[in-house]
């Protein structure tokens, strides 16, 4: 998946205990509130579980994927619909691994914040069965893609650049309505 240089999502993911932030990658987020449609759902109808999700393989046209194959592959399209209408990009279709995730399992409510230019920024924590199951996938998995999957749509997929430790997410350049959307979704996969 190419990342434009109109990057609207920053995703900071920061060490637990160190309090250090590393960026994962820079991807694109909502806008918009998402419209619940048969696009977000997977291949099989099935809901997927809210977390982070290895991408297989990915096109910007379902002719040129190779169709799921087994029940631990399913089919994703990331239409861009959480940005703003004039950023967004030509829908790329996903792969994702249901063997290889991370479901969200939060150890508290999401909570939205201002960041230091004044944008929502919505924070997350993993609880603490989740973090090693993070760190291990991030590291396992360098370089390649990852989707953040919510309510079974692509918020955005990353490259990921170094493993994730502590479980700490920011989520921001996003809207206030984007943050308060995700955030609503968010509250039931706390623990």
């Amino acid at each position: 998946m190419s990342l434009s240089s109109k990057t609207c999502l920053v995703i900071i993911l920061n060490a637990l205990l160190a309090g250090s932030s590393s960026s994962v990658a820079s991807a694109h987020d909502s806008q918009v509130l998402p419209v619940k449609t048969s696009a977000h759902t997977t291949a099989s109808n099935e809901i997927l579980p809210d977390g982070l999700y290895l991408v297989l393989r990915e096109a910007d046209e379902p002719k040129k994927l190779e169709p799921p194959s087994a029940k631990s592959e399913h089919l994703l399209i990331n239409d861009y619909h959480f940005l703003e209408p004039a950023e967004r990009e030509k829908p790329t279709y996903l792969i994702l691994s249901t063997n290889a995730f991370i479901p969200f399992v939060l150890s508290t409510k999401p909570v939205m914040d201002l960041d230091s230019h004044g944008k929502p920024k919505l924070m997350l924590q993993l609880s603490r069965t989740q973090v090693i199951p993070l760190e291990d996938f991030t590291r396992r998995n360098l370089g390649k893609t990852l989707a953040i999957v919510v309510d079974s749509q692509v918020v955005s997929a990353h490259k990921i650049k170094e493993p994730i430790i502590g479980g700490r997410f920011q989520i921001t350049w996003c809207t206030r309505n984007a943050c308060t959307v995700l955030m609503s979704k968010l509250q039931s996969d706390s623990q």
